[in-house]
């Protein structure tokens, strides 16, 4: 009875890692490394991003805006989030942003737009309408 009861402690070990024993290679060590490192980015605080004023302001056309960019503070692709999940705005904040317009007759304005801070994010479901939403978060890669 003990010898049956050893091979199949036996046989279990040898499945378990068969299952789930990975070599350590460096290439492992540096994706676990890279792992931890990308789990490190929680979706919790806001980042500032530039965005275009002319993207704010789009009523207007042919004018100088200036400044060129306003600074907002924004969720999408800033944090770590589970498979199917993004990170989303979870508490906002509106601002008032002022900028000045220089028409082509040489008058100019200043006006006052609103817009919205992110002041928290979270993770949120990507489904909408039954369709998964995924933000666009492509960098230039090498």
């Amino acid at each position: 009875m003990a010898m049956n009861t050893t091979l199949v402690y036996f046989g279990l070990t040898i499945w378990i890692c068969g299952c789930f024993c990975v070599p350590f290679t460096k290439e492992y060590g540096q994706f676990r490394k890279h792992s931890g490192y990308v789990r490190s980015f929680k979706c919790s605080i806001p980042k500032p991003r530039l965005v275009k004023s002319s993207t704010i302001l789009k009523d207007e056309t042919n004018v100088n805006i200036s400044p060129e960019y306003a600074v907002l503070y924004e969720c999408n692709c800033n944090g770590s989030c589970e498979s199917g999940e993004m990170c989303r705005p979870t508490e906002t904040k509106n601002v008032t942003l002022y900028f000045r317009l220089l028409f082509n007759n040489n008058t100019m304005t200043y006006i006052s737009r609103d817009a919205r801070n992110a002041t928290a994010c979270g993770c949120d479901k990507v489904v909408e309408n039954g369709v998964n939403i995924q933000p666009d978060c492509q960098m230039d890669i090498l």
